[in-house]
C-alpha cells in the first residue's frame, strides 16, 4: 500500500486553477493525490499549509485502493504580496504502512508581487510672507503631494523632509489606494541666503512592499535673492528698482460728510480720522529713511488734519496746540528731491501741494494733494511740503496761489 501526493496548487473563488493570485484575491488550497494500494487503509490524517504553519487539517481520513482524489480546504486564504509555499501532507502520523513514505507531501510556491506604489509627484514651496522671486528674510512653506497606486491601505510609513540634506521634518502615516495625498511639513521657514533644496522621502525604510521604489522621492529648489534695500538699484535681479512691498507704501485719503480730508496708510480710515470713508489712493511715499526724504506725520485735531516733518518746528506746535500728530505717513520726497519720473516702478514724480479751507459747519481743514482734486475757493499754502509717487496724473502746471 503506498499513499501518493501528486499536486499541490490554488484555485480561485470560482474553482478555477491559478499560478500567481493578486495581492488581496481570496483563494482555496487544492491537492491531488491516490492510492496505489488495494483495500481500504486504516484511518489516517491529511493536513495542508501555509507558509510553514497548518491552515487546515482532516483526521480519521480513509482512502480506497486505486483511487484518486481531490482535496481542497473549506476555507479561503487572503493573499499577500511576497513569496509564499503551500505542502500537503498525507499520513502525518504514519498511521498507514507504506513501501515509501517520500512521496507523502508536495509543496507549491509562487511570488505575489506588490500591487501597492506609493509614488511622490511634486515637492512644493509656498511663500508665507515675501513675493517672488524668493528672498533672503521671507517665509516659506514646505508640502508634498504624491499619489498611491494600486488597491488596499498600506501598513505605517515614515515621511521624511531634507532641507540642504539635513532633516528637516518627520512623520508616519498609512495611506488608502488608490488616493492621492497631500503631506504639510507644519513648521514655515525663514529664508537664509544661498541657494537651497527640500527633498521630500516616502518609506525610506522599505516597510511597504511596492512595485516601484525609485518614485519614492521628489525634490525643489531655489537661489534666495538678496532683499531690496531701497537704495535705487535692483539688488534683488527681478527687473524692478526698489520692489514696491519692499520699498513703498500706500498713502490713502479719507472724507467725513462734512468735507474734511486726511490721510491714512491702510485701506481703513486711521483712528484720528474715526467715521471718514475711504475716497482714493492718495500718492505713494517710501517706506524707509532713504536719501532725500523726511519722516512724515500727521497732526489730526478735529476735521483739520496737517501732513508735517517729523521733529519739525511745525510739529511741535500743532503737537503743542493739542494736535494728535502720532500716525506716521511714511518718508516723503523733500522738494526737488524725488526720483525722476519713471525711473521707480510709479509713473509720476508729483509735487504736494497744501490747501486750507473750510468745510460745511465752518471748521478749518487742510487738503494736501497732487493734482486731480478740484481746488477752487481752497488757498494754497506754499512752500511745497515735498514729493510724492503715483501711477496717476500729476497737476498739470503750478497751482494757483502755489
Amino acid at each position: 500500500m503506498n499513499l501518493v501526493m501528486d499536486r499541490a496548487f490554488l484555485y480561485n473563488l470560482s474553482y478555477q486553477e491559478v499560478t500567481v493570485p493578486t495581492a488581496g484575491d481570496q483563494v482555496y488550497f487544492a491537492g491531488q493525490w491516490h492510492d496505489d494500494g488495494s483495500g481500504p487503509t486504516p484511518p489516517f490524517r491529511i493536513r495542508v499549509l501555509i507558509d510553514g504553519q497548518e491552515f487546515e487539517s482532516w483526521s480519521d481520513f480513509v482512502a480506497t485502493g486505486g483511487q484518486t482524489y481531490y482535496p481542497n480546504t473549506a476555507r479561503t486564504w487572503t493573499v499577500t504580496a511576497g513569496d509564499h509555499t503551500i505542502r500537503w501532507e498525507l499520513d502525518t502520523g504514519d498511521a498507514v504502512g507504506e513501501t515509501s513514505e517520500n512521496d507523502n507531501y508536495r509543496v507549491y510556491s509562487w511570488t505575489t508581487p506588490p500591487t501597492l506604489d506609493l509614488v511622490a509627484d511634486a515637492s512644493i514651496i509656498a511663500l508665507v510672507v515675501g513675493s517672488n522671486p524668493v528672498h533672503v528674510g521671507d517665509i516659506v512653506a514646505f508640502s508634498l503631494n504624491g499619489h498611491c497606486v494600486g488597491s488596499g491601505t498600506t501598513p505605517a510609513f515614515q515621511v521624511q523632509a531634507l532641507l540642504d540634506g539635513t532633516p528637516y521634518y518627520s512623520t508616519s502615516r498609512a495611506e488608502t489606494c488608490p488616493n492621492p495625498f497631500s503631506i504639510p511639513a507644519p513648521t514655515p521657514w525663514t529664508v537664509t541666503p544661498g541657494s537651497h533644496t527640500i527633498e521630500w522621502v516616502l518609506d525610506s525604510p522599505g516597510v511597504v512592499p511596492e512595485s516601484n521604489d525609485g518614485n519614492n522621492r521628489a525634490s525643489s529648489g531655489f537661489t534666495a535673492k538678496p532683499p531690496e534695500t531701497c537704495n535705487g538699484v535692483d539688488d534683488d535681479g527681478n527687473g524692478v528698482i526698489d520692489d514696491p512691498g519692499s520699498c513703498w507704501a500706500v498713502v490713502y485719503r479719507f472724507q467725513s460728510t462734512a468735507g474734511a480730508r486726511c490721510l491714512g496708510p491702510n485701506l481703513s480710515p486711521p483712528s484720528t480720522c474715526f467715521g471718514y470713508a475711504r475716497e482714493i489712493e492718495a500718492f505713494i511715499v517710501a517706506s524707509n529713511p532713504v536719501p532725500g526724504t523726511y519722516r512724515a506725520r500727521q497732526c489730526s485735531k478735529s476735521t483739520d488734519h496737517i501732513v508735517v516733518e517729523y521733529g519739525s518746528a511745525d510739529y511741535s506746535a500743532l503737537a503743542g496746540a493739542g494736535y494728535d500728530c502720532s500716525l506716521d505717513l511714511g518718508y516723503i520726497y523733500r522738494a526737488g528731491q524725488g526720483p525722476a519720473s519713471g525711473s521707480t516702478p510709479w509713473a509720476n514724480t508729483c509735487n504736494l501741494y497744501r490747501f486750507r479751507y473750510t468745510v460745511s459747519g465752518g471748521s478749518g481743514a487742510h487738503l494736501f494733494t497732487r493734482g486731480a482734486d478740484n481746488v477752487s475757493g481752497m488757498t494754497c499754502e506754499p512752500p511745497v511740503p515735498g514729493q510724492v509717487l503715483t501711477n496717476f496724473s500729476c497737476f498739470s502746471g503750478t497751482p494757483s496761489g502755489c
